[in-house]
């Protein structure tokens, strides 16, 4: 007969070591420096401001981006960073310059407030006159024998999640495209304003223009497709390509030498309209944490520090490709990337149809390629307030998208509320003490990787664009007793030692006596049927497979 001590067991003494850690994380860091979720907040009013508000706000590749630029290297240089600097990049410039859709229906000409998706065709000869029809969210059953070949699509919109718009699970656009429509205009049925996002890729333009509009619009265009009579539209929508200099902002701060790694703390700092909560916000977060860190003693930061505001991700994400390959000899010494973004944010969910404040903080999600971070994340969202939460395995921000297919393991919180991508994300729809909370997070998170080993992070991650370094278990033994049993009576094995660079669990120990019995975890036991003499095997293995193997041989003696 044969027990082992289940995983369930080791888990909840990993868990308690996690807490201990929490612990003694105060709200005020060393010299008394603190997090403040009011400074926070008005950073991200200063930078609405530069945003801007309605239709035409954003920064984008515009000059708000380079005010927005500058704004941020001089609060990173009044915080205390060092080496603080712009680096420029050359980036595709998509920009429309005109846009117009209005209707016609017997009862006049109405104009119809709209916005374009980015990286789409213009419209040919100026503009497109012609018939609407409708496909409700655009799935195979909606759009079923409807004829579209050169006729402008009506799409119902919806965010799954309040960030995954519905035609990108239904191919909606995709369709229409297939089927010859001449364009399409996607009808937001939650939120009363036009949205950003973009369609096709930088060197991928989609076929076909598209528009989006708000919910009363959307809701007038069905009210006059309802009246069964033929509803024409006019779209215009003019386009410019060209290049245009993006600029990442970036400041250091040297750690004490102890390790030879780098820490990033990034976010991106364009936006599609006034962009409080994306990205204002994360963008207020990485300026509060370069300040918090530039005041610790340089003696407690055992790596250096990287903090970068990164341009282009709504357009694709050029300034954080632009930093991978600017510093690619470096990445193989990046222990994290951190990703600040979609910070702050009160909850606002739709019940039935209806945007209600439900008085939390917006639903947090958890972004991690790192089990133990996972792990610890899970505890300080408690210890924080930032609750609901949940993690989507496999998921990563789109932040991190650059930094993950390099290979860096990669950690970020955030919530997108429901008027994310329009012009209705204004500062009013954050809160301090959310933006503070969120804040605590990432410095604990940034405390425990600085104690943590050398490449303790990296070889613990699971991103699977990585072979981290990887050593088996070092020295492994074992204690078994009674040294001298008896048939039927049992004998215990437990584990003496192995060192590892990882935290091992309890079902990567594996025992064999010798007899066809197996059993698992630090501590078994078994009982032979047989008098002989029988090997003892400890199989160990570590997170990633590698294994160490201790073997005794035990004499089994007759009653």
């Amino acid at each position: 007969m044969s027990a082992g001590l289940g995983p369930k067991a080791l888990f909840s003494l990993v868990f308690a070591l996690l807490f201990a850690f929490l612990e003694p994380a105060a709200a005020q860091g060393p010299q008394g420096e603190s997090l403040n979720g009011d400074r926070m907040y008005a950073i991200v009013e200063e930078l609405a401001k530069i945003s801007g508000s309605g239709l035409d706000s954003g920064i984008r590749m515009n000059e708000r981006a380079q005010r927005a630029a500058e704004f941020i290297m001089r609060q990173f240089q009044e915080a205390g960073l060092e080496n603080v600097r712009m680096e420029s990049f050359e980036m595709m410039r998509w920009w429309p310059v005109e846009w117009k859709l209005s209707i016609s229906t017997p009862e006049g000409q109405k104009v119809i407030p709209s916005f374009p998706f980015w990286y789409t065709q213009g419209t040919p000869g100026g503009e497109i006159q012609a018939e609407l029809v409708y496909v409700g969210y655009g799935t195979p059953g909606e759009f079923g024998d409807i004829d579209v070949k050169g006729k402008v699509v009506l799409v119902a919109m919806r965010r799954f999640l309040h960030f995954r718009e519905s035609h990108r699970f239904t191919q909606a656009y995709e369709t229409a495209v297939k089927k010859g429509a001449s364009a399409v205009i996607l009808g937001d049925t939650l939120i009363d304003s036009p949205s950003g996002r973009f369609l096709g890729l930088p060197n991928a333009i989609a076929p076909i223009p598209c528009l989006s509009i708000g919910k009363s619009s959307f809701e007038h265009l069905l009210n006059s497709l309802s009246k069964g009579k033929s509803v024409k539209v006019t779209l215009n929508l003019k386009v410019e390509t060209g290049s245009w200099k993006g600029t990442n902002v970036l400041g250091e701060l040297a750690g004490n030498g102890e390790v030879d790694e780098i820490i990033v703390v990034g976010g991106h700092y364009d936006t599609w309209f006034t962009g409080a909560n994306d990205n204002c916000s994360g963008v207020a977060g990485l300026i509060e944490l370069a300040r918090y860190y530039s005041k610790t003693p340089k003696s407690s930061r055992n790596r250096n520090m990287i903090f970068v505001a990164l341009f282009g991700h709504e357009f694709r994400d050029f300034g954080h490709r632009h930093f991978v390959d600017r510093y690619k000899e470096s990445l193989d010494k990046i222990a994290l990337f951190l990703d600040c973004d979609h910070w702050g944010a009160k909850g606002y969910e739709d019940f039935d149809g209806v945007i209600r404040e439900t008085g939390y903080p917006d639903k947090q999600g958890i972004f991690t390629t790192n089990p133990l971070l996972f792990s610890l994340s899970k505890a300080l969202m408690v210890k924080y307030g930032l609750l609901p939460a949940f993690y989507w395995e496999g998921e990563i921000l789109a932040d991190m998208r650059e930094f993950h297919a390099s290979g860096i393991p990669v950690f970020g919180i955030g919530a997108v509320h429901a008027f994310y991508h329009t012009p209705l994300d204004t500062p009013d729809k954050l809160s301090p003490r959310i933006l503070e909370a969120q804040a605590s997070v990432y410095r604990d998170i940034i405390d425990w990787v600085h104690s943590t080993p050398r490449r303790f992070v990296i070889s613990t991650d699971k991103n699977p664009k990585r072979t981290p370094p990887n050593e088996p278990p070092r020295e492994a033994h074992f204690v078994l007793l009674p040294e001298a049993p008896v048939v039927g009576s049992p004998i215990w094995v437990y584990l003496g030692f192995a060192y590892d660079d990882h935290v091992l669990l309890s079902s990567d120990i594996t025992w064999d006596f010798g007899d066809g019995t197996t059993a698992k975890g630090p501590i078994a036991a078994h009982a032979y049927k047989s008098p002989g003499v029988y090997k003892v095997t400890m199989t160990v293995g570590d997170i990633h497979g590698a294994k160490a193997v201790a073997s005794k041989e035990v004499q089994v003696r007759a009653p």
